[in-house]
């Protein structure tokens, strides 16, 4: 350790003493000047509840309450304008609450003084002056200190050249839209509906900066995931969020008039700090954000941008607190405030209860009184998880009677049946047939996935257990004939384009459905050998 280093360490090391101490001493306080009253909270949460400030009408007026009747401060000053306060005498104490634990705070009431008392400065006060000097004159030496070490480090390093790009803490400038060859604008959510939700923000507000949103449907599986993920956990419930990338253009070229995509999430990192009424997203995430947007733009060559942020109120109900405006205000782009959507879901009811919050015109925000319409996530996800079925449902196919010529990545067994000419087997799905039959499971061992969508039937998987996407089935019994073994595993193979079932001496016979889609009576169509498929594997590669 170098004799700066260890300088260095001692002093950062006094100077984060002397702050510790001086924040543990800081409790919550609350004055009145005659005018104005003001709340200073340091650290922790201080908690008020309506029905215990009865007797404190002024101050019950100027608070700002929830829909429970309850007021939360988290570090921070706040000032509110109260006309008068009933005690002019001496102190006003309230009940309330400290980091959810029991407490009275008293207001201290100093009426601006007249011009004989401007004189009079209380010791407490001279004291905490005094205080702040001292850590004044600390901050200035560590400051001159640092500013040496820097200078003499600088100096060694004068004919080296950096080549490493640091992460900045603003994330934000950093990726701003600053790149002059990445495409902009929707035109590649435009070209693919299917794969978006929309919706038209101009019906649920009345005055709102962003008009339509995008919401990708790979992302909403994604996010569904994600708050789910949060009820986990036993006892009460802590609020989470996210970020959400996408990308944005103009509404018919009006300026401050926007269209956004959502299309990417970017979660929190392990600084994040959540509680049951608090939301601290800690610097990871945004570093995090750089980077995937720094890969999005080098995969895709196109600039995306944060586009929304996304948080939960377990059982608070939909709206945005002091708190979340003051996120909204640090996270929105300083040239496109009105770019920037919240979305807010109350994970705790049934229907996962969901609010978009988007900007006004003037730059304020729509909050739950501006509401003209709720969602449901669970609705949301649903209606997504229809579009992405619909998307992958097989299309019909022109050519599906003509024969298609054999792929040399795939073994074809020709069948020569009305509904199936032919079963193309990949090398995976051989392989993956023979470990299924490896454990020599008596009855049904395995299900067959692939394209079944022609008549060339492409087998591309073989698993130990079914899905709704199975194309076939194997089984494994020596002891019957093939249409009794379909009847006895009539459930198992429902919904198949073929059986095969597995014989001594590794035969495998054949069996396709009758006319009206059952094997009720299944005869042998073709046998194949197993070790036909093996060798067929290990053909030589021309």
């Amino acid at each position: 350790m170098t004799r700066q280093t260890f300088i260095l360490k001692m002093a950062v090391s006094f100077l984060l003493m002397i702050l510790a101490g001086h924040a543990i001493a800081q409790t919550p306080t609350i004055t009145y000047d005659g005018e104005v009253l003001k709340v200073k909270v340091s650290n922790g949460r201080l908690g008020f509840v309506q029905a215990e400030l009865k007797e404190f009408p002024a101050i019950s007026r100027a608070f700002s309450w929830d829909a429970g009747g309850k007021c939360l401060f988290m570090p921070g000053e706040y000032e509110f304008m109260v006309s008068e306060l009933e005690d002019d005498s001496g102190n006003v104490c309230m009940p309330c609450t400290l980091n959810d634990e029991s407490y009275r705070i008293c207001v201290e009431i100093n009426r601006k003084p007249v011009l004989a008392e401007q004189n009079v400065v209380s010791v407490e006060k001279k004291s905490i002056s005094a205080l702040h000097i001292a850590i004044l004159i600390v901050l200035v030496l560590i400051l001159l200190l640092l500013f040496a070490l820097f200078m003499l480090r600088r100096k060694k390093m004068k004919n080296e050249k950096q080549q490493s790009i640091k992460p900045s803490d603003n994330v934000f400038s950093m990726v701003e839209d600053k790149s002059v060859c990445s495409e902009k604008g929707l035109r590649h959510v435009k070209d693919r509906e299917g794969e978006y939700l929309a919706f038209d923000l101009r019906e649920v507000f009345h005055d709102t900066t962003i008009e339509k949103v995008f919401l990708g449907t790979v992302l909403v599986k994604q996010l569904y995931d994600f708050f789910n993920r949060s009820l986990e956990t036993s006892g009460r419930t802590n609020e989470t969020g996210c970020y959400l990338l996408g990308c944005w253009d103009y509404v018919d070229g009006r300026s401050q008039h926007y269209d956004i995509s959502l299309e990417y999430m970017v979660e929190p990192g392990d600084d994040a700090d959540f509680g049951e009424y608090s939301l601290n997203f800690g610097k990871k995430i945004g570093i995090n954000m750089g980077s995937v947007i720094h890969n999005l733009a080098l995969k895709s060559k196109r600039d995306y941008v944060l586009t929304c942020w996304m948080h939960s109120h377990p059982g608070l109900g939909l709206f945005l607190s002091h708190q979340d405006l003051i996120v909204q205000q640090q996270l929105a782009y300083s040239d496109h405030k009105g770019r920037l959507l919240a979305i807010v879901v109350d994970t705790n009811t049934p229907d996962l209860k969901l609010g978009f919050f988007s900007p006004r015109k003037d730059g304020s925000m729509n909050n739950k009184e501006d509401v003209l319409t709720w969602f449901s996530f669970e609705d949301i996800y649903n209606k997504a998880k229809e579009t992405v079925r619909k998307q992958n449902q097989p299309q019909p196919n022109n050519d599906a009677g003509k024969e298609v010529p054999v792929d040399p990545n795939y073994m074809r067994v020709v069948l020569e049946g009305e509904t199936v000419r032919s079963l193309d087997f990949s090398g995976k799905a051989i392989n993956r047939m023979n470990d299924v039959l490896f454990a020599d499971n008596r009855g049904v061992a395995g299900y067959f996935f692939g394209d079944a969508s022609r008549h060339n039937v492409l087998v591309e998987n073989c698993l130990e257990y079914e899905n709704e996407e199975k194309i076939g089935c194997i089984i494994n019994d020596a002891s019957t004939t093939v249409d009794a073994l379909c009847a006895k595993f009539v459930n198992e193979v429902g919904g198949c384009r073929f059986v095969m079932v597995y014989r001594p001496n590794e035969q495998l016979q054949i069996c396709l459905p009758d006319s009206d889609g059952s094997f009720a009576s299944c005869k042998t169509t073709k046998t194949v050998s197993m070790s036909q498929m093996k060798e067929w594997i290990r053909r030589k590669r021309v």
